[in-house]
């Protein structure tokens, strides 16, 4: 990871200890606002870490790298759909998901923590479908009848 990436990476883990460290002292808007800012900014540092990897035929941040990163989207996806947005369930899935398939090849220690948050987001996903499922047929058999 170059050092300006790094110096990025460095203060989005800066923000969130932050964000938690006053989470009692700030309303759900503020906080749920902070975590979607975070959010857009893991999204953009993958992305431009894509391109940069995309021009010499790798990734540009290094597994373990790789693996924070997606841990740290993944997470904050989550605590942010299980708050305010549950559409962005199956997105907090995939990063974790992501995380954790790079954590058992390159960092096996972090491999439980990433799986507990995992199972966490795939049932929150599971409760959301279940809790919605009854509602579409519902809907269904009123616009049937």
């Amino acid at each position: 990871m170059s050092s300006e990436l790094h110096a990025f990476h460095a203060e989005l883990i800066a923000r969130d200890d932050e964000a938690l460290w006053n989470w009692p002292r700030r309303s759900a808007a503020v906080m749920a606002e902070t975590l979607a800012q975070m959010c857009e900014q893991l999204a953009e540092l993958l992305r431009h870490e894509r391109e940069v990897g995309s021009g010499n035929g790798a990734f540009g941040v290094d597994p373990i790298e790789r693996a924070k990163l997606n841990y740290m989207y993944g997470s904050t996806l989550l605590t942010l759909a299980e708050r305010e947005k549950p559409a962005l369930l199956p997105h907090a899935v995939e990063r974790l998901g992501d995380a954790l398939s790079l954590a058992r090849r390159h960092v096996p220690e972090r491999v439980v923590t990433i799986k507990s948050q995992l199972y966490r987001a795939e049932h929150s996903l599971a409760m959301l479908k279940n809790s919605t499922a009854p509602e579409e047929v519902t809907s269904r058999a009123r616009e049937a009848a």
